[in-house]
């Protein structure tokens, strides 16, 4: 356990040095045992910034990537977040270290098989950090399809979509509340840009920002057809 609170550290020093400055994501990468997310085998890498294949052609991003979009997502204490796309639940559990016991995360996922082994690692994760008298918010992992967001838990204060998405759906949108912040990586696969959308009285306002990221595709109705 000593020498991955060591991995955690250098993991997150590395991805400070790569301009991370939102102490409360670098707190929770220090915190959260990603070791727990990925492949037993895989576990000596678990803590180098690289992206790592699970299960079902699906990944678990790179360190860096994961501390962009959640800093670009502006979390705070107790706010009610929606994730579409659960992957291994790695990004759920950090979102739920940051906006703590009093928030709520709604992660969704379209391969029910996927759903099972992020519901496994978070209660993992979650046994592990309650023996340091940590708690998480409470994580809903649910088997639907992520492209139509989640009517049934919102409105959502934050929407992090972690798939490249052709667009940001409409419908994401109308479940956000005012004020509320989507990220999304928009464009195809092998190369997206990071979009900022911000809800102020009904309109919505994008900013564009960093591009040249990789990410598996969105499924569902409003997801990619082919790749």
């Amino acid at each position: 356990m000593e020498d991955f609170e060591k991995k955690r550290q250098f993991m997150t020093d590395t991805v400070r040095a790569y301009g991370i400055r939102d102490e409360s994501v670098l707190e929770a990468m220090r915190i959260v045992p990603r070791h727990l997310f990925v492949r037993p085998e895989m576990q000596d890498l678990s803590y180098e910034n690289i992206a790592l294949p699970v299960d079902f052609e699906q990944t678990i991003s790179q360190p860096y990537t994961v501390g962009h979009m959640l800093e670009m997502l502006e979390l705070k204490k107790g706010q009610n977040v929606l994730e579409i796309g659960s992957g291994s639940g790695y990004n759920a559990a950090l979102i739920a270290y940051i906006i703590g016991k009093a928030g709520k995360v709604t992660s969704v996922e379209l391969i029910y098989e996927l759903t099972q082994i992020a519901i496994k690692n978070i209660a993992a994760a979650r046994s592990e950090l309650k023996k340091q008298k940590i708690e998480l918010a409470k994580t809903e992992i649910v088997c639907d399809d992520g492209s139509l967001g989640y009517p049934k838990n919102k409105p959502y204060d934050r929407v992090i979509i972690t798939a490249a998405t052709p667009t940001v759906p409409d419908n994401i949108f109308k479940q956000l509340k005012d004020g509320g912040i989507v990220i999304a990586p928009v464009g195809t696969p092998s190369s997206c840009r990071m979009v900022k959308a911000v809800k102020i009285k009904g309109k919505i306002h994008r900013t564009a920002g960093k591009e040249n990221f990789g990410f598996v595709p969105l499924r569902g109705e409003h997801g990619y057809r082919k790749y």
